[in-house]
């Protein structure tokens, strides 16, 4: 009767560890999901655009594992511009996470798709600018290894810096030419 006693209690404190130990894993997955949130808010406020993409093994591919709202409204325009807007209308930007460009419609161009393996195999950061013919306008891209086959992009829309570079330069010109002009007249 004494062996039954003991054998009960302990049956009864492994049940105990085991509603404890997975108590535990119920409240760590809450909490990770809560922080995962608080990531995705912080991310979703950024000015910046981030994109974290995997590349496919095999294939020349990457998919999205990771977007914030700004990175979506850039892709919104560049896909706006880039392909027949009826088509455009039908792509669930807010729903593109695990999807490829490919999947999408759209083809990375060949130059960023470079950079991007190039990241991958070096793991030396890129930092470039990129130019879209298709909807004249300027993107600045950071790019970073995250691991084996990840990468994390940052990219922002510097359009209107480049236009007003542009702009400064025209000005510069002109003041030089008023300058050349106003010696001569002087002389």
């Amino acid at each position: 009767m004494l062996l039954d006693f003991f054998t009960i209690t302990a049956i009864i404190f492994q049940f105990l560890i085991i509603f404890i130990v997975l108590k535990e894993q119920r409240d760590a997955k809450k909490d990770l999901a809560n922080r995962n949130k608080q990531w995705q808010n912080i991310m979703d406020e950024m000015d910046a655009g981030f994109v974290l993409l995997e590349q496919i093994e095999d294939e020349d591919k990457f998919k999205f594992l990771m977007i914030n709202g700004s990175c979506i409204n850039m892709l919104q325009e560049h896909f706006r511009h880039s392909n027949n807007e009826e088509d455009v209308q039908y792509i669930n930007f807010n729903n593109i996470i695990n999807h490829t460009f490919k999947e999408l419609g759209y083809i990375l161009p060949q130059d960023i798709y470079d950079k991007y393996t190039k990241v991958l195999a070096t793991g030396k950061t890129e930092h470039f600018q990129y130019f879209d013919e298709l909807g004249n306008h300027w993107t600045n891209i950071i790019c970073l290894k995250v691991n084996s086959n990840k990468i994390a992009v940052l990219c922002d829309d510097i359009t209107e810096f480049k236009q007003n570079q542009d702009d400064l330069h025209i000005i510069k010109e002109e003041i030089k030419k008023q300058n050349i002009f106003d010696q001569e007249n002087n002389e």
